[in-house]
């Protein structure tokens, strides 16, 4: 059986400084989340595993299951900048939440956590 593809690389993390003010200031500034794309050119994103997410694809992984399909995955490199200013406009082009969006982490019964848009 042939499995649809995923094309996946880890990149700069996404999320705002201020929607985690106590976990950046202990954190170190360069975190790099998993990011899964449906298209080779990496364009057309899939799925964003954050850096502090335990379930996420590591590079020993070569298939994932993700919106009940089982996929191949095709590692690339990550994604780097050779400057500040690039990496800062990189996280400028990053869809951002408005201010009175608040954010709460949520907990189940299993350990499994998520982000809760709080409006």
């Amino acid at each position: 059986m042939k499995l649809l593809k995923l094309f996946i690389r880890r990149e700069p993390s996404q999320l705002r400084p201020w929607l985690f003010k106590p976990w950046s200031e202990r954190a170190a500034p360069m975190r790099m989340d998993t990011v899964c794309y449906y298209d080779s050119a990496c364009q057309r994103q899939a799925a964003v595993y954050p850096w502090f997410a335990s379930s996420k694809p590591n590079r020993r992984s070569t298939k994932t299951m993700h919106n009940c399909f089982l996929y191949e995955l095709v590692w690339g490199a990550d994604l780097t900048f050779d400057s500040d200013d690039a990496l800062k406009a990189h996280q400028l082009a990053q869809p951002s939440l408005p201010h009175e969006v608040r954010m709460h982490r949520v907990i189940d019964s299993h350990g499994q956590s998520a982000l809760l848009v709080l409006a």
